[in-house]
């Protein structure tokens, strides 16, 4: 389905006439068909023909008063104008092709990033080239880390915290489908790479959307759509390195494929292989590589059947002491999924999808002693197949309907230990079945829209029945003007499946956590008022929530478990039946300047979380909230060729917990005597960062220059336990900063026949 912004240039003056005629055309002056034209909010409805014309009879019955035109279509957004009495009885309307943009991020006369619009925003990959990324990778959270609400959890942390919530409370889907495991090895990207996105939605809550599922937010990435055009590119950053190549194979076959690997990669391989023939006698490598495929058959002018292909794996090997020690962990992403679609008589979209999800983890932990090894490993699998299928309706009168049904069967081995290749627990085998269908009505009434979604959930084992609700989510608009918006929303939803794992991927344990009737489904509530003012040079946003979770367990394990632990140990170890408070205030605003363009976002947030077995369920404040965060961006194209953007962030330091007394027991170790949680809040966390970007004449070379904090602020990652004699050699806190200044280069060639 095309997306399509429609505009209109109409001047309509004079004098009464008694019918209208309108031809609704392209930019290329080809007709449209069946655009709903709406007289009046819907008393008398029309509908061009093949040739875009609709003829308007009795248009204002001799009383010589405006008349209000709308107009519909299922690729078109809707647009509202007045004709005045008029002598002119022939008008055309020039219908513009959407190119998914709005107010942010916008070069000359070119619009290339991020629509804010209420509870929802989204990026085009133009905006990823633009964003200062660390050594050089196309990364699309470091994009919407610039947007009010959002924020990192940590340094250059590709993980999301939004408006209160931690990034297990995320959820990411490539094409309607939910991928498990959203982080590549340290989580300094993504495991989606930039060069196969189309686009970006994000959705900050209530969800009008199917894709939900999950507490805090929810990414959908549209994959690349294929232009029918032989063409390839190749990217080398300091991190990886990608190629990505598209060739139509028929008249209606075209295909495209890319993949990304880690610079590494080819190093740890040759180390691994000197290694095992005994020429090294240590080694460490790590190393991650992804790749996505689409084959594409067009059936008609606007139906397809695509047959998509995702992997993805990451690994750290260890092999330290003269091989006393070895260490291994590798874990994988698996997507297979076949897409149909079509447009009927441009009133009805619909989309038929199956998908197969896989996700496996590994984890080997070997000593050698005395000539023997003892191992010990665990193993983590997903299994799922996802049927889908979702249809779209326009109706005469502007109304627009949305029915899905999406049936998800996941059967999830959690954790499987093994020593010595001996299976030592039993397997907690889930085999879940969720099925969620989804409904969606809007109409536009006068100056009102009302948009109505309801998310249905039936989940079940073989033994019992786990959930059955409906979500609830309500939205609705006021337009005072053509520019100027009012809105209103409320949104419940729920999570049942949570990642657990280390900050840093890869390293420490990972858990993944199927709710039960132990550890049910956890909730959430969202309410916002939202205020959206655009002109064509100057765009302001605003948006006040409150925010509440209940059925929350505490995700923050790393620390406590050790990587023995069974999957029982983790049950008994968290924190359950905790509830989260979270309110706050989103602002951001986008200045174009001729060549210049400014944006400027805002974030005040309070999230406080509690449970009753910490501190008899006194409130505290969540690690990851950051009272304030500022993003200042400015964008500046110096000429045809070279273009500068320079991006200034500011967010309040973490919340930490912090012994209230230190003192030695009777053997003379030192205890820590905690009263509160996250009781201290470490300094304000603020960089800038700059990218340059040469464009070649013949646009087929990019030149991209990133420096990350460019006046090299000390930003303290964490406090460090050290020993100091100056305080009885008692511990003491020292700051600790991982990264300072990185400079970063990256070369993208393009190649594409004539």
């Amino acid at each position: 389905m095309k997306g399509i912004i429609l505009s209109c240039l109409l001047v309509l003056n004079s004098t009464c006439l008694s019918q209208v005629k309108l031809s609704i055309l392209d930019q290329s002056d080809s007709p449209i068909s069946n655009v709903i034209v709406s007289i009046q909010e819907g008393e008398i409805t029309y509908e061009s023909n093949l040739e875009g014309k609709v003829t308007i009879q009795n248009i204002n019955d001799g009383n010589n008063k405006p008349i209000k035109l709308s107009f519909y279509h299922l690729s078109y957004e809707r647009l509202d104008t007045i004709l005045e009495p008029a002598t002119t009885p022939l008008f055309n309307i020039y219908l513009k092709e959407k190119n998914y943009v709005d107010s942010i991020f916008i070069i000359g006369e070119k619009k290339v990033s991020v629509i804010e619009k209420h509870t929802k925003s989204t990026i085009t990959t133009a905006q990823l080239m633009r964003t200062p990324n660390i050594l050089g990778s196309l990364d699309y959270t470091k994009t919407l880390q610039l947007l009010p609400g959002v924020s990192a959890s940590y340094d250059f942390y590709s993980g999301l915290n939004v408006r209160g919530g931690s990034d297990a409370q995320n959820g990411v889907f490539l094409d309607n489908i939910p991928i498990i495991n959203s982080n590549h090895i340290l989580s300094l990207v993504p495991t989606i790479s930039g060069e196969i996105i189309e686009k970006v939605d994000f959705h900050r809550g209530p969800f009008l959307s199917s894709n939900t599922g999950h507490l805090s937010s929810v990414t959908e990435i549209e994959s690349k759509k294929l232009s029918h055009k032989k063409k390839a590119s190749f990217r080398i950053g300091l991190l990886d390195s990608n190629l990505s190549f598209e060739k139509k194979l028929s008249k209606k076959i075209s295909c495209f494929s890319n993949t990304r690997t880690f610079h590494l990669a080819p190093i740890s391989l040759i180390q691994n292989w000197l290694y095992n023939k005994g020429a090294l006698e240590d080694a460490f490598n790590l190393g991650f590589y992804d790749t996505f495929n689409k084959i594409k058959l067009e059936t008609n002018h606007s139906g397809t059947i695509s047959l998509n292909t995702y992997f993805s794996k990451d690994y750290i090997k260890q092999k330290l002491i003269d091989g006393d020690i070895k260490n291994t962990t590798n874990w994988s992403n698996t997507l297979l999924y076949l897409t149909q679609e079509n447009t009927l008589r441009n009133k009805i979209f619909y989309r038929n999808s199956i998908a197969y999800i896989g996700y496996n983890r590994n984890q080997t932990n070997a000593e050698i002693a005395a000539g023997n090894e003892t191992s010990i490993a665990n193993k983590t699998k997903v299994k799922s197949i996802q049927f889908y299928t979702f249809w779209d309706w326009l109706g005469n009168h502007g109304d627009r309907k949305k029915f899905e049904l999406r049936i998800l069967h996941r059967n999830l081995r959690p954790l499987s230990n093994f020593e010595n290749d001996v299976q030592t627990n039993i397997d907690e085998n889930q085999v879940v079945t969720e099925i969620k269908p989804y409904f969606s009505w809007s109409k536009n009434i006068k100056r009102f829209k009302l948009q109505t979604d309801f998310n249905g959930l039936v989940a079940f084992d073989k033994n019992e029945l786990l959930q059955r609700k409906i979500y609830p989510n309500i939205f609705l608009m006021y337009y005072i003007s053509p520019s100027f918006e009012l809105s209103m929303s409320f949104g419940q939803n729920y999570q049942s499946i949570f990642n657990l794992s280390s900050p840093l991927v890869g390293f420490g344990p990972q858990f993944i956590v199927q709710s039960r009737p132990s550890l049910p489904y956890q909730m959430s509530n969202i309410s916002t008022l939202n205020m959206s003012f655009n002109k064509k040079d100057f765009s302001i946003n605003s948006s006040i929530y409150y925010k509440t979770q209940r059925c929350l367990f505490e995700e923050q394990i790393n620390s406590i478990l050790l990587f023995e632990t069974d999957y029982h140990q983790l049950l008994e170890s968290l924190h359950t039946n905790g509830t989260l408070t979270s309110y706050g205030v989103d602002f951001s605003s986008n200045f174009i300047l001729k060549n210049r363009n400014i944006y400027l976002a805002y974030s005040y947030s309070k999230a406080e979380r509690s449970f009753p077995s910490i501190f008899e369920g006194v409130q505290y404040p969540f690690k990851f909230n950051r009272r304030h965060t500022i993003s200042a961006s400015l964008n500046r194209k110096l000429n045809q060729y070279w273009e500068l953007t320079s991006l200034f962030s500011f967010t309040s330091g973490l919340n930490i917990s912090l012994p209230a007394q230190k003192y030695p027991d009777i053997s003379g170790n030192e205890v820590n005597l905690y009263t509160e949680r996250n009781n201290y809040e470490l300094p304000p966390y603020h960089r800038l960062d700059l990218s340059l970007i040469k464009t070649s004449k013949n646009r087929l070379n990019i030149y991209a220059f990133s420096i990350i904090n460019l006046y090299n602020r000390k930003n303290i990652s964490f406090l460090e336990d050290v020993k100091s004699e100056d305080i009885g050699g008692f511990n003491r806190y020292q700051k600790t900063t991982l990264l300072p200044f990185i400079a970063s280069f990256s070369y993208t060639r393009n190649f594409q026949s004539k």
